[in-house]
């Protein structure tokens, strides 16, 4: 599945020369799978749910995990962002916007990997499915459509090519 939606023998290579440039500043206790379904609010109080992925790392990291998943609309990403950089300690805002466009970029290669590997499974087996197929394929060329300018591909993948490709996957698991 990877070759066939471009993914690189080494996906991730592309990010090597970013990592040693990143800005040394304090780790704290990151959640690291913030998004809507992992927060209640009531009453103006957030807590926060499932904290298996929880480490401790460095805050802009849980800022780019946090982003990636929710897709927020751009006022709203900037809305985040300002209100972020106002509560943040000092020191941990320092040099945060190259570290954001690192962590963001390693965030969108990554679930392209984990879900072509997630989806692909999950079409051989027949389901169960956690959204409508067609759904699926959407949010699978989306990723995928994330992931490619890190990889110096300027032509997006389609869904028809990406339908078309767990159509062959499957059929060739099944025989």
């Amino acid at each position: 599945m990877f070759e066939r939606f471009g993914i690189p023998e080494r996906p991730l290579a592309v990010l090597d020369d970013v990592w040693p440039t990143l800005t040394d500043r304090p780790s704290v206790c990151v959640h690291a799978d913030v998004h809507r379904k992992n927060i209640i609010v009531d009453g103006g109080a957030s807590m926060f749910l499932d904290w298996e992925l929880a480490l401790w790392a460095d805050p802009v990291y849980d800022l780019a995990v946090h982003l990636h998943k929710m897709a927020y609309l751009p006022v709203e990403e900037a809305t985040l962002l300002s209100r972020w950089q106002e509560i943040m300690p000092g020191g941990h805002v320092a040099a945060w916007e190259p570290d954001l466009d690192a962590y963001l970029g390693h965030e969108r290669i990554k679930s392209s990997i984990v879900d072509t590997v997630r989806y692909s499974q999950l079409f051989v087996a027949g389901g169960p499915y956690p959204y409508p197929e067609d759904e699926m394929v959407r949010s699978m060329t989306g990723k995928l459509n994330a992931a490619r300018p890190f990889w110096g591909m300027a032509t997006p993948i389609g869904t028809d090519e990406v339908r078309a490709g767990f159509a062959q996957w499957v059929a060739a698991r099944r025989r």
